[in-house]
């Protein structure tokens, strides 16, 4: 599902910086863990493992939706970065300059 959200990013190449790279996303108030790589250009799922750096979220849905940027997030503590600072650094900046209001469709007009 990732693959088709951020494909145009995948095709200019935006997301090679992670590539060889894992990054673990947790989600606590979902209670769920992903670790992710890239590989040929394509998001897979990784061995969970060690990995370069974690996102661990408690209010994941804010910033799937673009409601709260990750800034307010992270001071606020509601969101948690670990890990390797550069990759850290970089995943925020391709947050931030993505646009997904035509890709989410739904979930954008929640309240």
């Amino acid at each position: 599902m990732l693959n088709l959200l951020f494909a145009p990013e995948l095709r200019e190449g935006e997301l090679d910086f992670l590539e060889g790279k894992i990054c673990l996303i947790r989600v606590s108030d979902l209670g769920i863990a992903y670790y992710l790589s890239l590989r040929a250009g394509q998001l897979v799922a990784a061995p969970a493992q060690s990995f370069d750096l974690s996102i661990e979220e408690r209010v994941f849905f804010l910033l799937a939706t673009l409601r709260e940027d990750a800034d307010t997030l992270f001071f606020n503590r509601r969101l948690r970065l670990g890990g390797n600072t550069e990759l850290g650094l970089a995943i925020k900046n391709f947050l931030d300059a993505l646009e997904l209001e035509g890709r989410l469709g739904f979930l954008m007009k929640f309240p």
